[in-house]
C-alpha cells in the first residue's frame, strides 16, 4: 500500500494502524513510491512499526482532497511522515 491508500483506510475504517516501510518499494514512472506493510495496532510486536490515528490521517485526506488532480497523481510518492508534516503546517 502507499501513503495515501494507507491514509484511507485509517479514515474509512476509523480506527488506527501500524505501518512500516517495505524494504522493496514500487518504481512508477522511474519515481520511486514508498511501499508499506499495515497491521491493527494491538497485534504483536511494535518493534519498527510506527502508529497512524485517525485525527493525522484524516489531516493527510484534507491535504490530499484538496490538491489538484495532477498534483494528486504525484501525492503517493510521499512518505506518511512527509504527509503528516505537510498536512499539520497547512491543515486549518
Amino acid at each position: 500500500m502507499n501513503s495515501i491508500e494507507v491514509a484511507k483506510k485509517v479514515v474509512e475504517e476509523q480506527s488506527a494502524l501500524l505501518f512500516r516501510r517495505r524494504k522493496n518499494n514500487t518504481v512508477v514512472n522511474d519515481k520511486i513510491v514508498p511501499d508499506y506493510d499495515v497491521k491493527e495496532p494491538f497485534s504483536g510486536k511494535k518493534k519498527g512499526w510506527v502508529y497512524l490515528d485517525h485525527f493525522s490521517a484524516s489531516a493527510i485526506m484534507a491535504c490530499y482532497n484538496a490538491l489538484s488532480p495532477e498534483n494528486q497523481k504525484k501525492a503517493p510518492q510521499l512518505s506518511i511522515i512527509s504527509w503528516v508534516d505537510f498536512a499539520f503546517k497547512h491543515v486549518k
